[in-house]
């Protein structure tokens, strides 16, 4: 499946706390949700560093400006703390 399709189904089961989609369990779901996060947050981590722009990472990440402008904030913030 590819992901824009498996990121709504994972949208859909969270939207209506479906307990079992085609076998899948609720707490599956979530973490599947939680990996996929996980992997936009560091794609925007690795593009940010190679001095990427904000719609290139947009574009990549299907973040929006403003979720990534978030993230990087927080990077940002993280690195002045250490």
């Amino acid at each position: 499946m590819d992901e824009p399709k498996f990121t709504s189904l994972i949208v859909m089961c969270l939207r209506k706390k479906t307990v079992k989609v085609g076998g899948i369990a609720k707490g599956e779901v979530i973490g599947i949700a939680k990996g996929v996060e996980k992997e936009k947050v560091e794609t925007v981590i690795r593009m940010y560093k190679k001095g990427k722009s904000i719609e290139e990472i947009s574009d990549a990440t299907d973040l929006s400006p403003q979720q990534i402008n978030e993230i990087i904030k927080e990077i940002q913030k993280n690195l002045k703390n250490e």
